[in-house]
Formats: structure tokens, C-alpha cells, sequence
């Protein structure tokens, strides 16, 4: 089970029919952030915020898929003169790189210490959608960072056996070419063109040969990648006429794609296509 949202950096959300609804117009929730800025500087925590969010899919059997981010309000970039919203929370990337690395650690250490050793076989996910603007506001180099600072720290507390990815990418952007470079400039909004993908070679050529921001060492670990659909497509990305096996196909030559780009040492890394509201499918 996904745990988007674990580390906070939620909106305030409206209840209607016993269901708390969030937009990017409601205003940042800093209750709910297992981490913020104390009033001497210093990061403080909140661990019983992680507990409540975990310990019943633990004691039930189901594994964790961690998410990590959204980043905690008071630790992202811009904060808190100009706040980056986005549908589902805080879309900005943090403010300290080492800091929010410290985070992860910290995070790491205190779910090992709860839930034992099993935690070292959970899959940890760096954010969702990154190359999209409505999830992310960072830019590429942005992710890079954000990337290896998190994986660094989960392999010094939790070793080599924890899985890594990044967050699923998303198939099509609904808005047109935009600053962060995730598309190129040529970017169609709701098309399919090679320029949507620019950023996303960019981040498999930094997994795979790139100078490791957190390590110094060269490339980063990749264990599964991931791609987002929304219903499958026909014609054009905005008719969304539900699930499809067409579209699984789709989704596995793309991310078949972005593994070979990877190169040798990542034939392992497990691809899987996720199709909204269908389960989850691994290729």
C-alpha cells in the first residue's frame, strides 16, 4: 500500500460526507508534518504522526510502499514567503538537501527501531510524478538531489537490501512547456511528442552516470521505475476510456525504454505500470 503523503506537507481539506477533501486553494496543514522547524532552527519531529499512519497496515500484513514527500511545510523551498501548492499538498522541493537527507535517516531509524527488520525489505519511493507540475515544482537537478540525498540515507541505516525508485512518472502533461525542464520547450500540452521525455533522459542519464549529489560517487541505485496512467488513451491523452491492456503494453515499452537507457548494471530494476483506479500492474 502506497503512503503518499506520509512525511505531510498537506493542505487543510474541507470534510463533506466524512471525507476530507483537499485543494490547491486551501491553506498548508503544518499539523500533519512529522517534521518542522523548531523555534530555535533545529528540525523536531513527530513519530506518533508515523505510527498512526503505519502501525495498522503493519499489524495486518501489508507491506509499506513509502512514499517520501510531500516535503514537511516548513522545510521546502520558499517557505514560507511563497509557498508552492499543488492539488494534493506542498509541490515544492526542500529548502536543504542535506537536511532533508538527515530527514529520511531519521525516518529510517525510527521505523527499523518500530517494525524491526522488515523494513529493510520495503520498496521507498522519492516523491509522485515528479515530471509533472501539478505534483512537483522542482526542477530536474531539483529531483536529482532530492534523490540522492534520500537514497543515501536509507542505504546507510537500512543497507543494501531496501528497494529504491523514483516516483512514477506521468504518461502526458496537461500544461504547456514549463520552467522546471521536465518538457522541452517544443512540448504540445495533453501530446505525446519525444520532447515531454527530455527530463526524464536527463534523470536516467544522472542514475546512470551522473555524479552523485549526496555520494560523490558515480550514478545512483535504481531498483524499479514507474509510470502513471490515468485510464488508458484513445487518441488523444484527454479521452480517458478506462483500463485497457493496450495501454499496459504502451507503458512497458516506455519504461523498457527508460531502463535500456539505464544501461548494464540496471537490468534488474523492476518496471511497473500503474493504472488509476486499477491495481497496480508489474511488468
Amino acid at each position: 500500500m502506497a503512503t503518499d503523503g506520509l512525511l505531510g506537507g498537506w493542505n487543510f481539506g474541507s470534510i463533506t460526507g466524512g471525507i476530507s477533501r483537499m485543494n490547491k486553494t486551501s491553506p498548508p496543514d503544518l499539523t500533519q508534518d512529522i517534521a518542522y522547524r523548531s523555534e530555535n532552527g533545529t528540525v523536531a519531529y513527530r513519530w506518533p504522526l508515523v505510527d498512526l499512519r503505519l502501525d495498522d497496515m503493519v499489524a495486518n500484513g501489508v507491506q509499506p510502499f513509502v512514499m517520501l514527500g510531500r516535503v514537511p511545510w516548513s522545510l521546502s523551498a520558499g517557505w514560507p514567503a511563497s509557498v508552492s501548492q499543488c492539488t494534493y499538498g506542498n509541490a515544492a522541493p526542500p529548502a536543504n538537501f542535506t537536511e532533508w537527507g538527515e530527514l529520511v535517516g531519521a525516518l529510517c531509524e525510527h521505523m527499523l527501531a518500530r517494525y524491526g527488520p522488515t523494513v529493510q525489505t520495503w520498496r521507498f519511493r522519492i516523491l509522485t510524478e515528479p515530471n509533472q507540475p501539478d505534483s512537483f515544482t522542482g526542477t530536474v537537478t531539483d529531483f536529482e538531489k532530492m534523490y540522492d540525498f534520500a537514497a543515501a540515507a536509507i542505504r546507510r541505516v537500512l543497507g543494501q537490501s531496501a528497494r529504491i525508485g523514483p516516483g512514477q512518472f506521468c504518461r502526458y502533461c496537461s500544461v504547456a512547456a514549463n520552467t522546471s525542464g521536465w518538457q522541452g520547450a517544443s512540448y504540445r500540452r495533453n501530446s505525446h511528442d519525444a520532447s515531454y521525455w527530455a527530463g526524464v533522459h536527463e534523470l536516467m542519464e544522472h542514475f546512470a552516470r551522473g555524479t552523485n549529489w549526496a555520494t560523490g560517487a558515480v550514478g545512483s541505485p535504481v531498483d524499479f521505475l514507474g509510470l502513471s496512467n490515468y485510464g488508458s488513451y484513445g487518441g488523444a491523452p484527454v479521452n480517458k476510456v478506462g483500463y485497457q491492456p493496450g495501454g499496459t503494453a504502451a507503458s512497458g515499452v516506455l519504461l523498457s525504454q527508460l531502463r535500456t537507457q539505464l544501461g548494464a548494471g540496471f537490468e534488474h530494476a523492476t518496471l511497473v505500470s500503474n493504472f488509476h483506479p486499477c491495481p497496480s500492474v508489474v511488468v
